[in-house]
């Protein structure tokens, strides 16, 4: 699935995310195409090359409504939370 520029997306461990910008970068092995992610709530951008998606598990929301009921919900909160005493060793 190719996402865009200003879809919302989940992303495993870090929650709501916005694609920011996608750009190509020159590496040792070639053109490697990325996506600029903005984590919301948070001071955090990451940079994911697009060929990873589907291995980290990030989904597309379908707007901003989706995005600020998926950080209501208790599942999704729930999951998080499991996620990061996991990732910290708790």
């Amino acid at each position: 699935m190719k996402f865009k520029v200003n879809d919302y997306i989940t992303y495993p461990g870090h929650g709501i995310g916005r694609i920011v910008d996608v750009s190509t970068k020159e590496l040792s092995k070639g053109p490697v195409e990325f996506y600029s992610i903005e984590i919301i709530g948070k001071h955090l951008k990451i940079m994911m090359p697009v060929k990873a998606f589907n291995v980290v598990g990030i989904k597309l929301l379908t707007g901003k409504l989706q995005a600020k009921n998926a950080l209501k919900m208790p599942e999704f909160k729930r999951r998080y939370v499991n996620y990061s005493r996991k990732a910290k060793g708790l």
